[in-house]
């Protein structure tokens, strides 16, 4: 497979973002306590962070590329638009697309079944991160418990948002603006309270969000296999139709892409700020 090249950022000044190859942070603060437990627990802590970051950009890495199948596939199903426009085309012809379209099925089922793995592999990896850092976090549980509040409640909005297809972009684009404010003031609390576990904070947010994200993307495919499936069974008496509301479905797969992008693109810039605060 061909490598991909990814969107380019607003944030790197028009440079696409590479994965990060640098060594994790080390912190004076923390120095002098590497001979003792909480030292061997901090230095656990900052291998994790360095695992977790490759995985970060793995993940975003699997993004680009899903989104360069989805350009793919819209293109494909423009193709097949503008032969059902075509007066000349034959039944033979129509039963070829219909084959075609099959095996995009199976392709987005596979790829359904991949990102239900990956999203295992994420929860795995954040309980075992919230494990290690429980004891350490015991001062600021009130301020976890309000993360998770809004956590919950944005992914309460996007689920609704999502069963209705995306029907009010700009009112969903509000409110992730809106939750991103409240969570860059929660992340700025967070420093002021325990400097020394900011970046562990980050970190566990950051994996939280991943999780969301690979959830909702799955949930996602699931939806258009299952609606798409639904659907192939008529395609001989309604297949203009259906050529446009896969239109439709395409650019819901794309936008969603595009969007689990730039949320990935925007964990690894407030990681990148938080590092440069201190």
């Amino acid at each position: 497979m061909k490598a991909i090249v990814g969107p380019i950022s607003p944030l790197t000044n028009g440079d696409p973002i590479l994965p990060s190859t640098s060594p994790p942070e080390w912190s004076s603060a923390i120095g002098h306590a590497m001979t003792g437990k909480s030292g061997r627990v901090i230095h656990n802590l900052q291998e994790q962070i360095t695992r977790l970051t490759r995985e970060c950009n793995l993940h975003r890495t699997r993004a680009e590329e899903a989104q360069r199948m989805n350009e793919v596939l819209k293109q494909q199903l423009q193709t097949v638009t503008d032969r059902l426009r075509s007066s000349e085309q034959s039944h033979e012809a129509s039963l070829i697309t219909i084959a075609r379209k099959d095996r995009k099925i199976e392709d987005l089922k596979s790829e359904t079944q991949s990102e239900k793995n990956r999203r295992l592999k994420a929860e795995n990896d954040a309980a075992e991160t919230t494990q290690l850092a429980q004891q350490q976090r015991e001062e600021h549980q009130r301020a976890f418990a309000e993360a998770q509040e809004i956590a919950q409640r944005s992914q309460c909005q996007y689920d609704a948002l999502s069963q209705a297809r995306l029907r009010d972009r700009n009112e969903f684009q509000s409110r992730f603006s809106m939750f991103r404010k409240d969570f860059d003031e929660l992340i700025k609390r967070e420093q002021e309270r325990q400097n020394q576990l900011s970046r562990l904070d980050v970190i566990i947010e950051q994996k939280d969000r991943e999780i969301r994200a690979a959830r909702d993307r799955a949930e996602k495919i699931t939806s258009l296999y299952e609606e798409y499936k639904s659907r192939s069974d008529e395609v001989l008496q309604n297949l203009v139709e259906k050529g446009r509301q896969n239109d439709r479905d395409v650019d819901t797969v794309l936008r969603d892409a595009r969007e689990a992008t730039d949320k990935m693109k925007w964990v690894v810039n407030v990681k990148q700020n938080v590092k440069g605060a201190r």
